[in-house]
């Protein structure tokens, strides 16, 4: 049986029944038992042409009214009847609508439900063209079939349940014409109070849901649209008294609820529910593009799909899916000439070990550009110079001027062994900073001497001469190795030989006046902050989406820079900001130390820090966008610099760099 209701009817006139009751629909023209009253009426009209009287019998709808002795009623036109009649009840009359078409009746029933908190649900589908639909108190609150055991526990909403076995006569009975349109018979008449208490029982109405789908296909936020639904009368301006508040069904929708609606609508645009499968054929789709931007793919526990020469002998647990657009790879040649910053980041995903890298370069305007990126489980040299070696194949003439990182030695020797050359490395000054803090607390005790080392350390990382710098090592190594012999042992065999890579007096080559990998940090935080809203993302399709999104908003503000000739409204804003908060320094936390060389005291209140500005050549590059005649200096759009403004008495502009000391 295709459901309980037939298998029922089915067993009371099944002939193998022993219980099986016999039949009171016996036709006397043929003889034949007919179990079914409904088929029994049509078989008599078919067979000998009558139309028959059927006894319904009691009915199960009582009277309202108390010691009324015709308390039982078959259908609610004769309960109505019966009320009118011998009750004299205030009854609203029927009235008859005619809609040109269901829409047109959705949006009146809509109003009528508002107007009176109540909610009519059709109860079955057509019959005979018609439909009809009931207040939502009428019914049992039973929940299981006449039949069936009522459930052992209840999960019943914490709202409570609507039904509580009333009776109500309001209805609304809807006939479909021939001509298309709609005929419609309402009674009005409710048994109950009607209150808007009633509200937090009833769906939103079509118009609402259509408008809530149209918002979420804009991509508005869900508290934008809880408060759009919101009625005026809720704002500051409009409040009488809250028993002035026509309470409606839209006020109720919370942004829970709009929430949960955008997550399923974004579940049903991917292409499975399994993360691993929806990855596969996203990738799938963007191999078959004009551009195939995949640069390697490797799922877990399968074979390379797509990568470089060797990347099929990777290990079957690896995970890594790298890619990068036509427009990253131009914008990574031209960079390149400068620097490269390379640096990963961790929580963009919910796998602890899948770390998403990120390669940055500076544009023509000097901000950050996102040039290629890449998932993997696996953050070591013998996985990720795959990625390298793929953009190498598609770039083979790739020259990378200098690279920086942070002090993690996998990164640069994956770019290393991918392109298949020594590339010029730099650490970032401030995560050497940290670490040589760390270490001098680590085996130094006392506090006096942890600042004193730390000082030393500081004027060996920006002093610009190499002679001077290797006296300056020599005497520290002299003085100090008899009272910290352990930081001495670190520093020599550890620190020192990363000279190369930290050293000012090494890093004078032309890099970009780029000293940290903040290009690649600041894009980590406008990744976490922006886009994903410092929401934990659950799938790796859905970052790979979000990635491309990021592409392509960093391809349009470049675009539209570049035929412009001038930065976005929002990067000159930013620029602007600082160069005005620069001008507003003292005079007094300004020194001198040089003829080049400046110290800039923090003007945050609280702390003690100071920057080293440093005076980097006598002209203008082409890079700075703005020159502040009124006080001779160069706003410089690079986003790593702190003060934006430097006095000077030369009539020259001057371009300007700083460094935290």
């Amino acid at each position: 049986m295709s459901c309980h209701q037939s298998l029922s009817r089915h067993k009371k006139a099944c002939i193998q029944n022993i219980n099986r009751k016999p039949s009171e629909h016996i036709c006397t023209a043929c003889g034949k038992n007919i179990p079914r009253r409904y088929v029994f009426i049509a078989h008599i009209k078919k067979c000998t042409g009558e139309k028959v009287i059927v006894n319904y019998g009691v009915g199960k709808m009582s009277c309202p009214y108390k010691n009324c002795q015709n308390n039982q009623f078959q259908f609610k036109v004769d309960l109505y009847e019966h009320l009118y009649t011998e009750h004299k009840a205030d009854l609203k009359p029927p009235e008859i609508r005619i809609f040109d078409s269901y829409k047109e009746f959705d949006k009146w029933k809509t109003s009528v439900e508002d107007e009176s908190f109540s909610y009519f649900s059709q109860q079955y589908g057509k019959r005979n063209g018609r439909s009809y639909f009931y207040c939502q108190h009428d019914g049992s609150e039973k929940s299981h079939l006449k039949n069936q055991q009522s459930n052992k526990t209840t999960r019943r909403n914490k709202k409570g349940r609507i039904k509580k076995s009333d009776l109500c006569l309001a209805m609304m009975s809807l006939k479909y014409l021939p001509d298309g349109k709609i005929k419609v018979a309402y009674r009005p008449t409710h048994l109950h109070p009607c209150r808007p208490r009633d509200l937090k029982h009833q769906p939103l109405s079509t118009a609402t849901n259509e408008y809530i789908s149209k918002q979420l296909a804009w991509n508005v936020p869900p508290r934008k649209i809880v408060q759009n639904l919101r009625d005026d009368s809720y704002k500051r301006a409009n409040r009488l008294s809250r028993s002035s508040i026509k309470l409606k069904r839209d006020n109720l929708v919370k942004i829970k609820t709009i929430t949960e609606r955008m997550r399923k609508k974004n579940s049903s645009l991917r292409f499975s529910n399994d993360d691993a499968e929806s990855v596969y054929f996203k990738v799938k789709t963007l191999m078959e593009e004009e551009y195939n931007p995949i640069l390697i793919y490797k799922p877990k526990g399968e074979k390379t799909i797509i990568g470089p020469e060797g990347s099929e002998h990777l290990p079957e647990d690896v995970f890594l899916l790298a890619f990068q657009t036509k427009e990253q790879l131009d914008m990574m040649v031209e960079g390149c000439k400068e620097i490269l910053a390379i640096d990963e980041t961790h929580s963009t995903n919910p796998y602890d070990h899948y770390q998403l890298l990120n390669m940055m370069v500076r544009d023509k305007f000097n901000l950050g550009y996102p040039v290629g990126h890449a998932i993997s489980s696996r953050s070591d040299e013998a996985v990720l110079q795959f990625v390298f070696k793929a953009i190498k194949e598609r770039c083979p003439d790739l020259k990378i001027n200098c690279c920086i990182t942070d002090d993690d030695p996998a990164l640069i020797n994956s770019v290393n062994a991918g392109l298949g050359e020594a590339v010029w490395h730099l650490l970032c000054v401030w995560h050497i900073h940290r670490t040589i803090q760390s270490n001098i607390r680590h085996h130094v005790k006392e506090n006096d001497l942890v600042s004193e080392i730390y000082s030393i350390m500081c004027v060996l990382i920006d002093e610009p001469d190499e002679c001077q710098f290797l006296k300056l090592k020599d005497s520290f190594l002299l003085e100090y190795s008899h009272k910290c012999p352990t930081f001495k042992d670190y520093f020599e065999n550890t620190f020192l030989p990363k000279a190369q890579k930290w050293a000012k007096c090494y890093r004078l080559k032309h890099h970009g006046e780029t000293e940290t990998t903040m290009l690649v940090e600041s894009f980590h935080n406008i990744l976490k902050t922006v886009y994903m809203k410092r929401v934990p993302n659950k799938r790796i399709d859905d970052l790979l989406d979000l990635l491309l999104t990021i592409e392509e908003d960093y391809f349009t503000r470049y675009t539209n820079a570049v035929l412009l000739n001038s930065m976005s409204d929002k990067d000159f804003s930013d620029l602007s900001k600082r160069h005005l908060k620069g001008m507003k320094i003292n005079d007094l936390d300004v020194t001198q130390i040089s003829g080049k060389c400046w110290t800039v005291r923090s003007q945050d209140k609280n702390s003690t820090e100071e920057y080293i500005v440093v005076r980097c050549a006598d002209q203008c590059f082409s890079q700075c966008l703005k020159i502040c005649y009124d006080f001779r200096a160069t706003v410089s759009p690079s986003p790593s610099l702190l003060v934006d403004i430097l006095i000077s008495d030369d009539t020259t502009p001057t371009d300007i760099k700083v460094r935290r000391f």
